[in-house]
């Protein structure tokens, strides 16, 4: 991730995170230590990590590590979970059931990144498949 990919993200997410009035209630209705953050696939955690800190709040992704970001299959606890978190941090298109159950939750605090930084377009002739050619 690119240093102006990283500074637009950190401060969309900062900027989110002070205009949704952070700090979840508790069990006991007592404000928390900080947000809640679901992100949609590790770079966005990362940057998101940048912006408040792993000990300031809780943020979790939902594509686990070594999973393929783009056949991302939710569980029902996890969508659950969009509905009850401070922001959700998410690339649109990228992750359709993403793009759903945000949907599906209505009216929860969202952050699509690519609404705050600029996406290079894909290099012409770029595949996904990084298999190696015999020769």
């Amino acid at each position: 991730m690119n240093a102006s990919l990283r500074v637009s993200l950190a401060t969309a997410a900062a900027a989110a995170l002070a205009l949704s009035a952070c700090g979840s209630p508790t069990a006991d209705g007592a404000a928390g230590d900080g947000p809640t953050v679901i992100t949609s696939f590790y770079p966005l955690q990362w940057a998101t990590e940048q912006v408040i800190g792993e000990t300031e709040g809780t943020i979790d992704v939902l594509t686990k590590p070594g999973a393929e970001a783009h056949g991302l299959e939710l569980s029902p606890q996890q969508i659950a979970s969009l509905g009850d978190t401070d922001l959700i941090v998410y690339l649109e298109s990228l992750q359709p059931q993403v793009d759903a159950a945000i949907a599906e939750a209505g009216d929860a605090r969202t952050l699509n990144a690519a609404d705050v930084i600029t996406l290079a377009p894909i290099a012409e002739g770029h595949s996904h498949d990084h298999g190696h050619e015999e020769s």
